[in-house]
């Protein structure tokens, strides 16, 4: 179990906020490791019993653990994993492959898919679990693809990650959507929200990031170190 404790930046006279794995919770907005408590503008003192961060308090909390995260190595190694993308481009180039058409509606045509196997099936597929069935919900559209890739399990922040790395994908295809253009957005598409909440993301995953190149470049090194006093030992027994 692991817990970090740091202080809002926005609010730093009333609230302050929590990383803890020990807690749980069956439904969260964003999830249920963030945690929120009241201060009362005592440092880091809890005043109050803890809760889940909400939506409209992540922006913030993922710009106060970024903070948080350059001081403390132990944090980046508890939450980096979190901020990969939940889903790969093959997996989202299915999901927009995924598209309804007339001759589905005709009950011995009906086609099922698989997100796990990134398969189309026939109606011989009706009853494996593994597949579902191909709706009019399934157009190819951004809100499309959400609908294939996302589970009723997606905490908050996987969903959140999701949209953006579809959002990111559909702009690198040709012909895709322009701005503004079935863009799945929060915040009722206030850009400026938006824009502050993707770059408290990309500060938290660019640290996590930074962090395992770095520990990368130091086992190069070391290995190269050890070579050279291998070499070193055998030309000195040789002699």
């Amino acid at each position: 179990m692991s817990l970090f404790q740091f202080p809002s930046i926005a609010h730093p006279q009333k609230y302050g906020y929590a990383f803890d794995t020990s807690a749980w919770s069956s439904s969260s907005e964003t999830s249920g490791y963030f945690r929120q408590f009241e201060t009362y503008g005592d440092g880091l003192v809890r005043h109050s019993c803890d809760w889940t961060v909400t939506f409209d308090y992540l922006t913030d909390y993922l710009a106060s653990m970024a903070e948080a995260m350059l001081a403390s190595p132990e944090l980046i190694g508890a939450v980096g994993s979190m901020f990969r993308s939940p889903v790969d481009e093959e997996t989202m180039a299915f999901a927009a492959s995924v598209v309804f058409r007339e001759s589905d509606k005709d009950w011995t045509k009906r086609r099922y898919y698989s997100k796990s196997l990134r398969k189309i099936g026939n109606r011989t597929k009706e009853h494996d679990k593994r597949y579902q069935e191909i709706t009019h919900y399934q157009d190819g559209s951004c809100a499309s693809m959400l609908r294939v890739i996302l589970s009723d399990y997606s905490s908050g922040l996987e969903r959140y990650l999701t949209v953006e790395a579809v959002r990111l994908w559909a702009v690198a295809q040709k012909n895709g959507p322009s701005y503004g253009e079935g863009w799945p957005e929060y915040f009722a598409g206030e850009w400026g929200k938006n824009n502050d909440l993707r770059n408290g993301v990309y500060c938290c995953r660019s640290i996590a990031e930074a962090s395992r190149l770095r520990q990368s470049a130091e086992g190069v090194l070391g290995n190269y170190r050890e070579r050279l006093a291998a070499s070193a030992n055998v030309s000195a027994l040789a002699s």
